[in-house]
C-alpha cells in the first residue's frame, strides 16, 4: 500500500488533503507526510483545524526529518497565531547549529513564554547583554509594527526600569487596544504612581482589555 502511494498516489493524496471532510483531509494528510512532508504541513497550516496544526507541528519538529526539510517547515509554525506552536519552533531552532537568528528574533514575540524562552536560550549562549536594550532599540523608531510594540513593551515591564516610562507613555495613546494594553501593564509595573496620575485616561478607555489595569478597587 505505501509502496502503491509512493509511487502512484501522491496527486489523489493532495487532492484529498483539500477535502472539506475533515476526517478524509487528516488521513491524506497524514499519508502524504510519508513522501512529501513539506507539502502536508503547509497544506495543513491553510486549514482552520487547530487539531491539524498540532500534528503539523510534531511533523515539522521530529528528528525524523532532514535539516533541509525542518528548515523548509519551520517557518509555518512561526507564523502561526498560537503561541504554543510558535514555541514548539523555537526550541527546535534552539537546537540546531544555525537557529541563533530566528532566536533572537522570538526575543521580541508577543507572547512572554516565548520571549523568556529566547532570552533564556541566548543567556546561556552567553549573550548577556542583549535585554533589555533589545526592548529599547525596538521601541525607538516613530513609527512600530504593532507585534514588535507588543513584545518590547512585554520585554520592558519584566526588564525595564523607570528611565523607559516616557517612551511607554507614548504608546498609551496607540490605536489597537493590545498595544495600549501593553504599554498600561508595563507602565504600572515599572511606575505605578504614573498610573494612578493618568487614572482618568485609562478609565475612559474604550477597550476592557484596556482598563483592567486600573490600580486599586476601580479595576473591578
Amino acid at each position: 500500500m505505501e509502496d502503491l502511494l509512493h509511487h502512484a498516489g501522491t496527486d489523489a493524496l493532495r487532492q484529498g488533503a483539500r477535502s472539506d471532510d475533515p476526517l478524509v483531509r487528516g488521513s491524506c494528510l497524514r499519508w502524504l507526510a510519508r513522501t512529501d512532508p513539506v507539502a502536508a504541513v503547509g497544506t495543513a497550516f491553510t486549514t482552520r483545524d487547530p487539531a491539524l496544526w498540532q500534528w503539523a507541528a510534531r511533523t515539522a519538529t521530529s528528528s525524523r526529518l532532514t535539516p533541509a526539510e525542518q528548515d523548509a517547515l519551520l517557518p509555518f509554525l512561526e507564523g502561526s497565531s498560537s503561541p504554543r506552536i510558535r514555541l514548539r519552533a523555537l526550541r527546535a531552532r534552539a537546537r540546531g547549529p544555525h537557529g541563533e537568528a530566528h532566536v533572537r528574533r522570538a526575543v521580541l514575540d508577543p507572547d512572554a513564554r516565548i520571549r523568556y524562552h529566547a532570552r533564556a536560550t541566548l543567556y546561556a549562549r552567553g549573550h548577556t547583554d542583549l535585554a533589555p536594550q533589545v526592548y529599547r532599540d525596538a521601541l525607538a523608531p516613530a513609527s512600530v509594527p504593532d507585534a514588535t510594540a507588543i513584545g518590547a513593551l512585554g520585554g520592558l515591564a519584566d526588564l525595564g526600569s523607570a528611565g523607559d516610562v516616557p517612551r511607554i507613555l507614548d504608546f498609551t495613546a496607540h490605536p489597537r487596544a493590545r498595544v495600549r494594553a501593553e504599554a498600561w501593564r508595563a507602565l504600572s509595573i515599572l511606575d505605578p504612581r504614573e498610573v494612578g496620575r493618568r487614572a482618568d485616561r485609562l478609565v475612559a478607555d474604550p477597550s476592557n482589555k484596556v482598563r483592567r489595569h486600573l490600580p486599586g478597587p476601580r479595576a473591578e
